[in-house]
């Protein structure tokens, strides 16, 4: 192996090393985290989408599992649903 393909290798070992250090997340990690952030903090998906406990908090249990729609309509709705729709676990996704 030639002397500049040794020293790249040792770069390339060394950056991933450094990039591993600091703890930096692999791009499906990060998307995750992303699709995360909007779920719970941006869009509050649970808060339509999760039923609550005795103690009308959210139940951690059930997390975004058909909750009942507290909201109503001011001029009725033939179309008006009762609940939320289960969005947690759909069997048509996996964890990839």
């Amino acid at each position: 192996m030639k002397l500049s393909h040794q020293v790249t290798f040792i770069l390339l070992g060394l950056i991933a090393v450094v990039m591993m250090a600091r703890g930096l997340a692999s791009p499906q990690q990060t998307e995750v985290e992303r699709g995360k952030y909007s779920v719970e903090e941006v869009a509050k998906c649970s808060e339509c989408h999760t039923p609550q406990d005795h103690n009308n908090q959210l139940d951690q249990q059930r997390w975004l599992q058909v909750a009942p729609i507290w909201i109503t309509p001011v001029h009725q709705a033939a179309n008006w649903a009762n609940s939320a729709p289960n969005i947690a676990g759909l069997s048509s996704y996996t964890d990839e």
